[in-house]
């Protein structure tokens, strides 16, 4: 039975576009239909949260996830496999109960 779900973000939450306003500040588009699904992930007692290795969108991606009442955590310095490992040990999880969408 699964127990966690981690996601990525770009591509999965985003549909992976950048946009940028004439002054350089940049924009991601998420959809609202993935917080419905989460919240339906959340009510049956499973634990949703994002790992993202994007070095430049973690604050936009950060605050799409507290919107959402989600973990986000960066692998920046890290690989996500041992960011991911490292949330499943606290957690007090196994592998075999996890589901992993993204890259």
């Amino acid at each position: 039975m699964i127990s966690t779900i981690f996601l990525d973000c770009d591509g999965i939450l985003t549909t992976g576009t950048y946009l940028y306003d004439d002054s350089g500040k940049q924009y991601k588009e998420f959809s609202s239909v993935d917080s419905n699904g989460i919240s339906e992930a959340l009510e049956r007692g499973i634990t949703v949260e994002v790992i993202s290795s994007d070095p430049t969108g973690g604050d936009i991606n950060e605050a799409r996830c507290n919107d959402m009442g989600i973990p986000y955590h960066r692998a920046v310095e890290q690989s996500k496999e041992v960011v991911a490992s490292r949330r499943l040990e606290e957690l007090g999880e196994e592998w075999g109960s996890v589901a992993m969408m993204g890259d």
